[in-house]
């Protein structure tokens, strides 16, 4: 029986190729999410958002959480938009991307009436990892919605 020190070692060129392409797959398996853009807004027409802004009446029937994801991997992943009231968890939604340079989605929040204040979303990935955050505030108004109410 030989000794280790005997034994000779023979790669082939072929199985090195395959093994850095292996390698290569698996590091473009892994890239992070990034978010391009983050707005908030009053509706979304044509995924678009309409009226970005970081103020609200609460006289809105709806606030849209409006993100653009650059996820490079072979297949979808997820994100979550996680609602957080006047710095206390309210809700969160996780929304599938797709492989894309630009990949448009949005979550909303709904009758503001009752939620006048700060808020903030945070976007993060299914690891758990924060990849962004935008803060709003809900603003109070009158009846006729002409004035804020102190």
């Amino acid at each position: 029986m030989n000794s280790s020190s005997d034994m000779d070692v023979i790669f082939h060129a072929d199985s090195i190729k395959q093994s850095a392409e292996d390698t290569s797959r698996v590091i473009r398996a892994f890239r992070p999410l990034i978010v391009n853009e983050i707005f908030m807004s009053e509706s979304i027409v044509n995924r678009t958002p309409i009226k970005p802004n970081t103020e609200f009446p609460d006289s809105l029937e709806s606030i849209y959480c409006f993100t653009t994801i650059e996820n490079l991997n072979a297949s979808p992943q997820v994100i979550t938009h996680k609602w957080w009231y006047e710095n206390q968890y309210f809700s969160e939604i996780d929304i599938e991307v797709g492989r894309s340079y630009n990949w448009r989605c949005w979550s909303k929040i709904s009758n503001l009436s009752d939620w006048p204040g700060l808020w903030k979303v945070f976007v993060s990935d299914t690891a758990g990892s924060q990849l962004d955050s935008i803060s709003f505030v809900v603003k109070k108004v009158d009846s006729v919605g002409l004035r804020r109410v102190q």
